[in-house]
């Protein structure tokens, strides 16, 4: 585990192309990038239609690192980010994972911290996502949404997330436990890699709570936490960008080996 966050936090997987105007990044998170490069591509496509002097940076949050105990490295990792973002005068980070978004929140001060889900109910879902989408759901089809335990209090991006699959015309059960209630997926602290008895305890337990047979989540890891028992999972971002979801087949997100998940990972740090 310490291997895999020197890794993490490593320049060969950080980085990104910044021109001189550039004042707002798009520091999607590692899970997503690794395991859904495409959406983090077509996510970008969206904000650059959007928002000015904006650009794609890979950076590992240091979340991890706190999560194995070594508080001091994730503290250092985070003091030069700080100093990084205010030498680029950087104005916002936008994220897509929610892990990012409560690190970022608390430890950079100078800068506004905003998810991907927040600036798209800003900013409106254009007519052909919306028209596209509608059509490729499956109104037999029966869909829960998870709240991503690290936001439970997050109520902006609780409401933009259900905004979103309005617009969509999604229909989706609220779990019993949501929002500031929610109950976590069962990979926070590391569980999958320290502790994965509780981990897939978690897990199990959380996806049952539902009768739905498919749950959306809108963070990565929470996709793999509850897509176990007869559950099914599928991101937010899929039902939003994704070009290849054809009921049934691809209602639950395909896997990714460790080791395209790392490459992935290190080609958009290395794009220029």
């Amino acid at each position: 585990m310490q291997f895999h966050q020197i890794l993490a936090l490593s320049k060969s997987f950080s980085g990104g192309k910044l021109k001189a105007d550039t004042k707002v990044l798009f520091m999607p998170g590692c899970s997503l990038s690794g395991y859904r490069p495409d959406l983090v591509n077509k996510m970008f496509g969206y904000l650059k239609e959007n928002i000015s002097h904006v650009e794609l940076y890979m950076q590992c949050c240091g979340q991890p690192v706190k999560d194995i105990g070594n508080e001091k490295r994730f503290q250092t990792h985070l003091e030069q980010l700080q100093k990084d973002l205010e030498h680029k005068q950087i104005k916002m980070v936008i994220v897509a994972c929610e892990n990012c978004f409560e690190v970022y929140k608390k430890h950079l001060q100078s800068v506004e911290i905003k998810t991907i889900w927040e600036i798209i109910a800003e900013y409106g879902l254009p007519d052909h996502i919306k028209q596209k989408r509608s059509n490729m759901v499956d109104k037999q089809k029966t869909f829960a949404l998870h709240d991503p335990c690290r936001i439970r209090m997050e109520t902006q991006i609780h409401d933009s997330v259900r905004w979103i699959l309005k617009e969509l015309k999604l229909e989706f059960q609220e779990f019993e436990h949501n929002r500031k209630h929610t109950h976590c997926c069962g990979s926070i602290h590391m569980n999958h890699e320290l502790n994965p008895d509780k981990y897939k305890e978690m897990a199990t337990k959380r996806a049952m709570e539902t009768e739905a047979e498919y749950i959306i989540c809108y963070c990565q890891s929470c996709v793999h936490a509850l897509n176990v028992c007869d559950k099914k999972t599928i991101h937010l971002g899929e039902l939003v960008f994704s070009e290849d979801i054809k009921y049934p087949k691809s209602q639950n997100q395909k896997s990714v080996s460790t080791f395209k998940a790392w490459k992935n990972r290190w080609k958009f740090a290395r794009k220029k």
